[in-house]
């Protein structure tokens, strides 16, 4: 018989391993990090938006990328699996990051495109007449 107190320990286990398991190359959390660094989001607006809790946010990123060859079919098994209210999105975003993978997506700070918009002359009241 399995104690309360074990229950407890087995549950922090597993949310570590889902935790490891997401900063590996190929969890569906590569795929989510580029999303979030093309649109400026953070996880808890993606979790919001895909709408699932926070346990099953972990999991959800912990798991392995959809098949090639089954890509959507499988996203949208993942997202039924992992009890998002919003399967069709997750799909969406999944096949977006996938393109944007392809296309060799970097991710950028915003500092690589800002252009300050001032000259370089301190005092541009003082130009010579023309």
């Amino acid at each position: 018989m399995i104690k309360p107190q074990d229950q407890y320990d087995n549950a922090n286990i597993l949310m570590r391993w889902y935790h490891q398991a997401s900063e590996l190359p190929g969890s569906i959390n590569s795929y989510l990090a580029v999303l979030r660094s093309h649109e400026n989001t953070t996880e808890q607006q993606q979790q919001e938006v895909f709408g699932v809790s926070a346990d099953e946010f972990l999991r959800l990123k912990a798991m392995r990328l959809p098949r090639k060859h089954m890509f959507v079919e499988d996203a949208y098994r993942i997202a039924v699996f992992c009890k998002l209210e919003h399967p069709q999105r997750f799909v969406s975003s999944m096949l977006l990051a996938r393109n944007l993978m392809s296309h060799g997506h970097q991710t950028a700070t915003l500092d690589q495109f800002y252009e300050a918009a001032f000259d370089e002359r301190d005092d541009l009241d003082e130009l010579p007449e023309e």
